[in-house]
């Protein structure tokens, strides 16, 4: 448990370094490397709530920490998410679907 709550916090820290964008203004459409990053972690913290590995903190709680331990705005994210599915759909298939499926199959 204290070995998982160590990657959560190791996960966040390095999700805020690569991330975040401080000059970005907060209506600003994150790069498409900034969602790659966020969506891998999110696929994981996704998964630590599936397992209940954190009892007692739903799903929507993990999600709710992860962003505000990070520094993210959340509608910043969704944001950006809804401009590359109907901007670029390929480029969110092709690069940061594709991206994300690396880095998770990396951490094997």
């Amino acid at each position: 448990m204290r070995n998982l709550l160590n990657f959560f916090l190791f996960l966040s820290l390095f999700s805020f370094f690569t991330a975040c964008n401080q000059n970005a203004g907060s209506n600003s459409i994150m790069s498409a490397d900034s969602i790659v990053v966020i969506m891998k972690d999110l696929y994981i913290v996704e998964g630590i709530g599936a397992t209940n590995a954190v009892p007692g903190v739903t799903k929507e709680e993990l999600y709710d920490e992860y962003f505000k331990v990070n520094g993210l705005d959340r509608k910043r994210f969704e944001k950006s998410l809804e401009y590359y599915y109907k901007n670029e759909p390929k480029m969110l298939n092709e690069k940061i679907h594709a991206h994300v499926v690396d880095s998770l199959q990396s951490i094997n």
